[in-house]
């Protein structure tokens, strides 16, 4: 004779227990507590190292542009801001960045330059000592 009751659970009704939502919820607070300060730091340096590369890459195109405006310019802290034969500045410094240049450097209009020395400097401190080589202005980080 069957009984009406039973002892087993009902499989009809699948689900998560409220236990197992709260134990899953612990585990993603605790993943999410250790990583994001880290992340964080990552994205700053990524932002730092993207703004840094970009800058160093105007300056080493400083030659080319010379060459393909045909106009002749000196790169030094007053002239950044100089706009050239195509509208735009020398050299576009970002926020909080800073461009040191040791000594005027030259660059002809047939994209030669003199060479020199410059640093640039990041909002947290970081300094990178580049040198311009002549003819070319090639960068040589130091």
């Amino acid at each position: 004779m069957p009984m009406s009751g039973s002892c087993r659970p009902d499989h009809s009704s699948r689900g998560f227990t409220l236990l197992e939502l709260l134990v899953v919820l612990t585990v993603v607070g605790l993943v999410t507590a250790l990583v994001a300060p880290n992340l964080g730091r990552i994205v700053g340096s990524m932002d730092r190292a993207v703004r840094r590369d970009g800058l160093v890459a105007d300056i080493a195109g400083l030659s080319f542009r010379a060459y393909s405006l045909g106009q002749g310019f000196e790169l030094s802290e007053a002239g950044f801001n100089m706009r050239l034969r195509d509208g735009d500045p020398l050299l576009t410094v970002p926020s909080g960045w800073r461009v040191q240049v040791e000594r005027p450097i030259r660059f002809g209009f047939n994209g030669l330059c003199s060479g020199g020395a410059l640093s640039v400097s990041s909002p947290d401190g970081v300094v990178e000592q580049l040198r311009l080589e002549p003819p070319a202005c090639q960068i040589v980080r130091e």
